[in-house]
C-alpha cells in the first residue's frame, strides 16, 4: 500500500487498467487465432465440399456420356449421338470449372489429365459418328444393288425357263440362292458385326457370279454382264463396308472402351480421397472449436479475477488520503490556520494536492499579517486626499476665468457662423438647379438606356428568327435525305423479293423432282422401299422451306410498303418545313421595322439631354462665385481660431499645474 503511495494516480489507473486491458488483449488474440484456425478449416472444407460435388457431377456426367455411347453403338440413332455431344460438352465444361477450383498441384494435374483423355474421348466420337454415316451411306448402295441384282436374275428365270436346258436352269436356280444367301450373310455380317458372316457373304456372291457365267448362250451377254456387274459391286461395297465397320470398332474398343473405364475409376478415386478430406476435417473442426471455448473463458476468467483485485487496491490507494484532504481543507476554509495537512510526503497527485493546500494555509496566515499592515496604509491615504481636494479647488477657480475669456472668442466665430451660413443658402439654391438640371439628364439618359434595350431586343428577336429559319432548312434537309434513304430502302426490299423469288422456284423444282424420285423407287422396291422415308421426309423439309419463302415474300411486300409511307410523310414535312421558311422572314421584316422606330427615339431623346447639359454647366458657374464669398468668410473664422488656440494654451498651462501640484501632494 505505501509503494502505491508513491505511485501517481494516472500510473496506477493506468497499470490497473493496462493489465486487465492485457488480458483482454490475450483473450481476443486467443479467440483470433482458434477463429482463425476454425475459419481456415471452414475454407478447408467447403473447397473441398465444393471439389467433391464437382468431381462428382464430373462423374455423373461422365457415366452419361458412356451410356450414350452404348446406346449410340447398339442403335446408331440421332438422339445417342445428340446425347452424346451434350454429356460430353458437359463434362468439359465441369473438367474446366473444377480446374479453376482445385488448388492442389498433384490432383490438378490429374484433372487435367482426366480433361485430356475426355477430349481424345470426344474426337474419337466424332470418329466413329463419321465412320458410322460412311457406313450407313455405303448400305444404302447395298440396298439398292442387292434388289436390282435379284429383280435381274428373276427376269432371267422366265428367259431360261422357256428355252434353256436343265443344267442351266439348275445353275440360274443355285444362282439365285447365292445371291440372297449372299444377301443374307451381308445383312447379318451388318448385324453382328461378325468377320465369318462377311467372308461367308463374299463366298456366297464367287458362286453366284460362277453360275451366271453358264447362262451365256441361254441369253444375252448383256444381261449376264450387268448381273456380274451387279455382284461385282455388291461384293466392293461390302467389302468397303466391312472396312469401314472395322475401323469404327476398332476407335470403339481400342479408345472409347479403354478411356471411359479408366476416367471413371480415376475420378472415382480422386472423389473417395476427398471424402476421405471431409471425413478428416469435420472432426479436427469440431474439437479446434471445443478447446477454442475451455482456452477463451480460462483467459476470463483470469482477467476478471486480476480486474476486481486491481480495483480493489486503487480504490483505497486514492479513496482514503482523498478524503483526509477533504476534510482537512474544510476546516481550513473555516479559518483554522492550525489544521494540520495530511498526506504531504506522498509523491503522488494527491501529495501535490496536499502540498497546494498547505500553500493556501501558509497564504492565509500572511493575509491576515497584511490586514494589519493595510489599516495604517490607509491612513495615510486618507491625508493624501485631502490635500488633492485643496488644489482642485484652487484648480477650479482658475479654470473659470480662461472660460469666460473664450467665451468672447465664440461670439465672434458666432458671427462669422451666420455669414457663412447666407453664403451656404445661397449655394444650396443654385445646388438645387443644378440638381434639377442633372435630375433632366438622368432622365433623358434613362430614355437613351430604354431605347438600346428596345434595339438589343430587336436585334435578339432578328437573331432568334435567323436561328430558326437555319434550322428549319437543316430539317428540311435532313428529311430530304430520309426519303432518299426511303427510296434506296424501297430498291433494295424490290431486290429482296426477286431473290425470294428465285428462292421458291428452285424448291419448287427440288421438291418435284425428290417426289418423282421417291414415286418410282417406291413402285420398284416394293417391301424395301421402306428405306425411302428419307426421301419422303426430304421432300416434306421442301415444302415447309416454301411456306417459309411464301412468308418471307409477304414481309418484303409489307416493309415496301411502310417504306412508300416513309417516303410520302417525308415529302409532307419537306412542305411544312418550306411553309416555316416563308413565316420567318416575314417576323424578320417586322423586326427591322421595331429596329427603326427605336433608332428615331434615341436620337430625340440625345437631343433633350444636352439642352440640359448646357443648363447644368450654368449652375456650376454661379456655385463657384458663392464659394469665392464663402472663402472670405472662412478668414475671419481662422483669426478667430487662432485666438481660441491662444487662450487653449493658457489652459494646458494651468492644467499641468494642477497635476504637478497633485503628484507633489
Amino acid at each position: 500500500m505505501k509503494h502505491l503511495s508513491n505511485l501517481k494516480i494516472s500510473a496506477r489507473l493506468f497499470s490497473g487498467f493496462g493489465i486487465v486491458l492485457g488480458l483482454m488483449v490475450l483473450l481476443a488474440a486467443t479467440v483470433s487465432v482458434n477463429l482463425l484456425g476454425t475459419s481456415q478449416d471452414v475454407v478447408d472444407y467447403r473447397r473441398t465440399a465444393v471439389n467433391t460435388n464437382q468431381i462428382g457431377r464430373i462423374q455423373a456426367n461422365l457415366l452419361a456420356t458412356r451410356l450414350a455411347v452404348k446406346d449410340f453403338v447398339k442403335t446408331g440413332s440421332d438422339s445417342a449421338i445428340a446425347a452424346v455431344r451434350e454429356r460430353h460438352a458437359a463434362s468439359m465444361a465441369l473438367f474446366t470449372e473444377a480446374e479453376q477450383s482445385i488448388k492442389n498441384s498433384q490432383r490438378k494435374a490429374a484433372l487435367a489429365g482426366m480433361h485430356a483423355q475426355m477430349e481424345q474421348y470426344g474426337q474419337t466420337f466424332e470418329e466413329v459418328t463419321a465412320l458410322q454415316v460412311k457406313r450407313n451411306e455405303l448400305v444404302a448402295i447395298l440396298n439398292t444393288i442387292g434388289p436390282s441384282a435379284t429383280a435381274s436374275l428373276e427376269a432371267t428365270v422366265d428367259i431360261v425357263s422357256g428355252n434353256g436346258k436343265p443344267v442351266q436352269i439348275a445353275a440360274l436356280v443355285i444362282a439365285m440362292e447365292d445371291l440372297l444367301a449372299m444377301r443374307l450373310e451381308a445383312n447379318k455380317f451388318l448385324l453382328d458385326n461378325r468377320h465369318q458372316d462377311l467372308e461367308s457373304a463374299i463366298a456366297f456372291k464367287l458362286a453366284g457370279k460362277k453360275n451366271a457365267e453358264m447362262l451365256r448362250g441361254v441369253v444375252d451377254d448383256a444381261v449376264v454382264d450387268t448381273l456380274v456387274r451387279q455382284l461385282t459391286a455388291y461384293e466392293n461395297t461390302l467389302r468397303s463396308v466391312g472396312e469401314v465397320i472395322e475401323q469404327r470398332n476398332t476407335l470403339i474398343t481400342g479408345t472409347l472402351d479403354r478411356i471411359g473405364p479408366q476416367v471413371a475409376e480415376e475420378i472415382e478415386t480422386m472423389k473417395l480421397d476427398y471424402k476421405s478430406v471431409q471425413d478428416t476435417l469435420g472432426p479436427q473442426m469440431q474439437s479446434d472449436t471445443e478447446n477454442s471455448v475451455v482456452v477463451s473463458i480460462a483467459v476470463a476468467t483470469v482477467a476478471v479475477i486480476v480486474g476486481v483485485l486491481a480495483a480493489l487496491l486503487i480504490t483505497r490507494s486514492i479513496a482514503g488520503p482523498v478524503g483526509g484532504l477533504t476534510s482537512a481543507m474544510g476546516r481550513l476554509s473555516d479559518g483554522d490556520v492550525a489544521t494540520q495537512i495530511p498526506s504531504t510526503e506522498q509523491k503522488d497527485e494527491i501529495g501535490l494536492m496536499a502540498r497546494a493546500v498547505q500553500v493556501f494555509k501558509d497564504n492565509m496566515i500572511r493575509a491576515q499579517e497584511l490586514e494589519e499592515q493595510e489599516k495604517i496604509q490607509q491612513a495615510e491615504r486618507n491625508r493624501r486626499t485631502e490635500a488633492v481636494e485643496m488644489a482642485v479647488n484652487d484648480f477650479q477657480s482658475q479654470i473659470t476665468e480662461r472660460l469666460e475669456a473664450l467665451r468672447g472668442v465664440s461670439d465672434e466665430l458666432g458671427q462669422s457662423a451666420d455669414t457663412l451660413t447666407g453664403v451656404a443658402s445661397e449655394t444650396k439654391e443654385q445646388s438645387t438647379g443644378a440638381a434639377a438640371a442633372s435630375d433632366q439628364t438622368a432622365a433623358n439618359v434613362q430614355s437613351v438606356s430604354a431605347a438600346a434595350e428596345e434595339m438589343d431586343s430587336s436585334f435578339g428577336e432578328i437573331v432568334s428568327q435567323v436561328s430558326r429559319a437555319s434550322t428549319s432548312v437543316e430539317n428540311t434537309s435532313g428529311r430530304a435525305r430520309q426519303t432518299l434513304i426511303s427510296i434506296e430502302d424501297l430498291q433494295e426490299q424490290s431486290e429482296g423479293i426477286a431473290q425470294v423469288i428465285e428462292l421458291i422456284t428452285g424448291i419448287a423444282e427440288q421438291t418435284n423432282l425428290l417426289a418423282l424420285n421417291a414415286t418410282i423407287e417406291a413402285a420398284r422396291a416394293g417391301d424395301a422401299g421402306k428405306g425411302f422415308a428419307v426421301v419422303a421426309s426430304e421432300v416434306k423439309s421442301l415444302a415447309t422451306q416454301t411456306g417459309k419463302a411464301t412468308e418471307e415474300i409477304s414481309d418484303k411486300i409489307r416493309r415496301v410498303q411502310e417504306a412508300c409511307g416513309i417516303s410520302v410523310g417525308a415529302v409532307r414535312a419537306i412542305v411544312t418545313s418550306i411553309e416555316e421558311v416563308n413565316e420567318i422572314s416575314a417576323a424578320i421584316s417586322a423586326a427591322v421595322e421595331q429596329q427603326k422606330a427605336a433608332t428615331s427615339e434615341i436620337t430625340r431623346n440625345m437631343q433633350e439631354a444636352a439642352k440640359g447639359t448646357e443648363q447644368l454647366s450654368s449652375n456650376i458657374a454661379r456655385v463657384n462665385e458663392a464659394s469665392d464669398r464663402t472663402s472670405s468668410t472662412v478668414g475671419g473664422v481662422t483669426t478667430a481660431a487662432r485666438r481660441t488656440e491662444a487662450e487653449a494654451v493658457a489652459m494646458k498651462d494651468a492644467i499641468d499645474g494642477f497635476i504637478q501640484r497633485v503628484k507633489a501632494a
